[in-house]
């Protein structure tokens, strides 16, 4: 009988990701980089929309939801409301320049949705791999 491991590859590449994500962020926030390279959120929520990819493809996602296998469409779904909420929460706060919103917001859903597509092809690959 063959057990199945308690933490899969794509949960791992999840976790990493989720650290590098908050220890950029920290530094970014902290050294005000966001405002010193206004194009540094761009690769940022290209790696969120990755690591929430990632994470609804984690076996740890699937043991708490109950869920065998999350499809792509679903996947891009949850990656595109979770980056919403980021976008409404910038807004709420004020951290968003208000005359390039628009263009700003859009491209921020674009990566999301991007890194979205790699983290969910990257952990179907680790799946095939495992196998």
């Amino acid at each position: 009988m063959q057990v199945s491991p308690r933490f899969d590859a794509s949960f791992i590449l999840f976790f990493l990701s989720l650290v590098l994500l908050a220890v950029i962020h920290y530094l970014a926030i902290n050294l005000s980089l966001y405002w010193i390279y206004p194009w540094l959120d761009i690769p940022i929520h290209f790696l969120g929309g990755a690591v929430v990819a990632l994470g609804t493809q984690s076996s740890l996602f699937k043991r708490i939801f109950k869920t065998p296998d999350i499809s792509f469409a679903k996947t891009l779904l949850i990656v595109l409301f979770v980056g919403t909420v980021w976008e409404v929460f910038e807004w709420r706060v004020g951290i968003v320049d208000s005359i390039k919103y628009a263009f700003d917001t859009g491209l921020d859903i674009c990566m999301d949705l991007l890194g979205g597509v790699i983290g969910f092809v990257t952990a179907k690959a680790l799946s095939h791999l495992e196998q």
